[in-house]
């Protein structure tokens, strides 16, 4: 099971904590990283030739993001080790051909990672960049398809039959190329879109450090809490998931999450076993 662990940069609001009655002791469940998913099962196609490396899981392999919980520890900043050349988008227009065109399929995935018991339902919008769609031609389209993957996510949410919160996700390959003089302006204008949409909580992977502050700012005046991504390493994968995750929790991290579906599912047992006195995520 791919693990990956949340680390809260700006805390998550009293009202959305107390609205998702997340119990004492258990880190947020969250639904896996869409784009990974939705490669995986094929919903995406084949990748072309040259296309990012896949994982064992299937999903696009985000090599070079080294573990948060170590680069705490050390004081170093992993997040800027992203080897940023190996990100080449050979997919680029994917997700949002997807959403333009089958959003069926992209509501599906969303159903599906609510009926999982996730706490917060993570829209398919690293890939709904004005860069990552110019690489297609649909730059012009950013705004509207952003929009329309939050909006497909907000609705199962909505007919989950309890507390469903929905993140966005900001992914900094999929941004304008790292210490260009676009990146800056890209990445505001496309966290302002997450907020606009209705976004609860926003998702920040491979996003370099000097971007961050004017992230932050900008987030936290619309009151939105902003999350970092990070892939630890656990001493050893061979532990059962529920001792995984219990030692994800005790590495500081506040939330959890798979990177496919078939993950979350794994994650949502382990949560189980974890907190058998109903304290499930699907409890």
């Amino acid at each position: 099971m791919t693990r990956v662990a949340l680390w809260g940069v700006s805390p998550v609001s009293p009202g959305l904590q107390a609205r998702l009655a997340v119990p004492s002791g258990r880190p947020l469940f969250l639904s896996a990283d869409p784009s990974a998913s939705l490669w995986a099962s094929g919903a995406l196609g084949a990748p072309a030739q040259g296309a990012p490396p896949r994982s064992a899981s299937g999903a696009p392999s985000h090599r070079g993001v080294a573990a948060w919980s170590a680069a705490k520890a050390s004081g170093s900043d992993a997040l800027d080790q992203v080897d940023w050349a190996d990100r080449a988008a050979a997919h680029a227009g994917a997700v949002g051909r997807l959403v333009r065109e089958a959003p069926a399929v992209l509501a599906a995935h969303y159903a599906a990672e609510v009926a999982s018991g996730v706490d917060v339902l993570c829209a398919a919008t690293a890939e709904t960049t004005s860069w990552a769609l110019g690489r297609v031609g649909m730059e012009h389209r950013a705004a509207l398809l952003t929009g329309v993957s939050v909006e497909l996510a907000q609705e199962a949410a909505a007919g989950a039959g309890r507390p469903v919160a929905v993140a966005g996700w900001l992914e900094g390959a999929c941004l304008a190329a790292p210490n260009s003089l676009s990146l800056m302006s890209e990445l505001a204008l496309h966290a302002e879109r997450l907020v606009q949409a209705g976004c609860e909580l926003l998702l920040v992977r491979g996003v370099p450090a000097e971007a961050r502050p004017r992230l932050l700012a900008q987030c936290g005046r619309a009151g939105l809490p902003v999350w970092i991504v990070g892939e630890p390493q656990l001493e050893s994968v061979a532990r059962p998931p529920a001792e995984q995750v219990a030692a994800l929790w005790a590495a500081g991290a506040g939330g959890v999450m798979g990177a496919t579906h078939s993950d979350t599912m794994a994650l949502a047992e382990a949560l189980a076993a974890h907190h058998p006195s109903g304290s499930s995520p699907r409890a």
